[in-house]
């Protein structure tokens, strides 16, 4: 057999798998039941709200969109909300997955959350109780349907309009357990209040729906980037907040088949020269004594090897973002204290510090280099099973008020910030990126605890885009030894999220990072970085490791 047709064969399996796990997902999702029960309350006689008519009606067009079936109610009184809660339920046991979204006046009365009719005449807190629906009523439901998935969703974090009248005088919703199987979501944080908004939808679900739209997006990362989302947007004075025992994937939209075989198509291309190499390199060795059956079962050989460390490749790569992941959740369920006074493309905010800082704060003016300071980093590369490494150095060229230029043997590759944010890269294959405003890896002053956001745009010479949002923590102070030495150094984890935004297809994915910054060397002295697309597909899994430095 040709090597021509190995790496084709090659190609066609690897497609195929992909293709099959795509179809396996389409399936599945088809032959899901999906049933949604979506409520907006907004003419109250006393307190009537501007949004929740328009945001039910917003959420509803989009669930049918996405294949439920969907029982849509607007001011609606609490017999009618009882009985179409009790028709949901009926319809629920039959089977498939749940939904309930509500929008409106809700409460929390000695740590119950309680919905609000309209046409309701509570006058004392003990009236509550009479007069409007508990939301557990709707988790009983559920429990009762037994069926695969439930998700609730409560934009009813409103002021309480009865707070003059009530002795509790408590703001925003109670926490509430999620059962099994089950996720709950809140518009902003258990005992914050989110506003109503002036557009035509409040500033929730304004998102919430723009995000349910995107193809090939988890349900909980839907809610993830919804809460950025409404972090940045509100200021960080509302955070929404979710509550998940669920079990299975869950997509509102699945991923968009064209944009995967465009992505796969492009990445075989990526892939196909390392697969000849090895290819040939084998049956070079093997040449002189191998007869043709031979030449076959190492060929065969080959293509199973190939394979198997793709597969690895890709485990190992899911558990690495799972772990980071599970880092920046801890995070930002730690009441952070937003920093308002941040500049808009950098929302910052503070959280307690994991595993308590050892180390002080790292200004930015400690750090700031001279030029002819000076780097050499170890690069790992991995690529499918083969490790490639290589070197790369770094040296100032210049610095300026607003700038810091680094150039690699004698070209400028760098500009960055003077707080060493990157604007401007040319990476290995030579396209230069230019990034507005820039990438937020710092924040000074740095210290164990601090976290900030941004969103870039990243343009290439090549016209396409990608518009990102990036999170960055700085988890602890920890010990970590590399060719230079063993340092002291401030870990930072980051998770971006990007898409493509040229007129293209394909490119949505996100980046997690590792980088270890130690200020006596002013720069990271190990850096670890994961580039996985949406459709599973690996781009980057690289390591940087310093192996020696030269500062003033």
């Amino acid at each position: 057999m040709s090597t021509n047709r190995i790496t084709k064969a090659l190609e066609v399996c690897c497609g195929l798998v992909l293709t099959m796990a795509v179809f396996s997902v389409v399936v599945a999702h088809a032959a899901e039941r999906r049933l949604a029960l979506v409520i907006g309350n907004s003419a109250y006689k006393n307190a009537p709200l501007v949004n929740p008519g328009n945001d039910a009606r917003a959420v509803a067009a989009v669930l049918r969109a996405s294949g439920f079936t969907v029982i849509e109610r607007r001011n609606v009184n609490q017999a009618t909300m009882r009985q179409v809660v009790r028709e949901f339920g009926d319809e629920l046991a039959k089977g498939g997955l749940g939904l309930f979204y509500y929008a409106g006046h809700g409460v929390q009365i000695r740590g119950r959350n309680f919905l609000i009719p309209v046409g309701s005449d509570i006058q004392r807190e003990d009236e509550v109780r009479d007069q409007a629906v508990d939301a557990s009523l709707v988790l009983e439901k559920m429990a009762s349907a037994k069926n695969t998935a439930n998700i609730v969703i409560l934009d009813a974090c409103r002021n309480n309009p009865f707070t003059s009248s009530f002795r509790s005088g408590a703001a925003g919703l109670a926490v509430m357990d999620a059962p099994a199987g089950t996720l709950i979501a809140f518009s902003t944080a258990p005992g914050q209040v989110a506003a109503d908004g002036t557009g035509d939808n409040g500033l929730y679900t304004q998102h919430l729906v723009t995000y349910m739209r995107e193809p090939g997006l988890k349900v909980e990362d839907v809610f993830k980037r919804v809460r950025a989302a409404v972090r940045q947007g509100s200021g960080g004075k509302q955070i929404p907040w979710e509550n998940t025992s669920l079990e299975t994937d869950i997509y509102f939209r699945l991923p968009d088949a064209t944009a995967v075989a465009e992505d796969q198509q492009e990445r075989a291309r990526e892939q196909q020269a390392a697969i000849d190499r090895a290819v040939k390199e084998a049956l070079a060795r093997q040449a002189q004594q191998a007869s043709a059956t031979d030449r076959a079962s190492i060929e065969h050989e080959i293509a199973q090897r190939v394979a198997a460390e793709r597969v690895a490749l890709e485990r190992v790569a899911e558990q690495r973002i799972a772990a980071i992941e599970k880092t920046l959740h801890q995070a930002s369920f730690a009441q952070p204290a937003v920093d308002t006074k941040a500049a808009p493309q950098a929302v910052q905010r503070t959280v307690a510090a994991p595993g308590g800082a050892t180390a002080g704060a790292i200004e930015r003016s400690a750090v700031l280099p001279k030029v002819k300071d000076g780097w050499l980093y170890k690069i790992t590369d991995r690529e499918y099973g083969k490790a490639e490494e290589r070197q790369v150095g770094q040296r100032v060229e210049a610095v300026t008020d607003q700038e810091i230029h680094l150039k690699s043997g004698r070209k400028v590759l760098l500009r960055l910030t003077s707080a060493w944010n990157p604007f401007y890269i040319v990476p290995r294959d030579g396209v230069p990126r230019t990034f507005d405003p820039f990438i937020p890896l710092y924040s000074f002053p740095l210290e164990a605890g601090k976290s900030w956001e941004g969103k870039y745009v990243q343009t290439r010479e090549n016209g396409r885009t990608f518009s990102h949002d990036a999170t960055v923590t700085a988890v602890a102070w920890e010990d970590v030894t590399v060719p230079a030495g063993t340092f002291k150094a401030l870990k930072m984890t980051g998770i971006t999220w990007y898409r493509r935004t040229d007129a293209g297809k394909g490119g949505a994915g996100k980046i997690v990072s590792n980088y270890w910054f130690v200020p006596e060397v002013k720069r990271p002295v190990k850096i670890e970085i994961l580039n996985v697309a949406n459709n599973r597909i690996v781009h980057q899994d690289q390591t940087w490791e310093l192996l020696k430095f030269r500062v003033r």
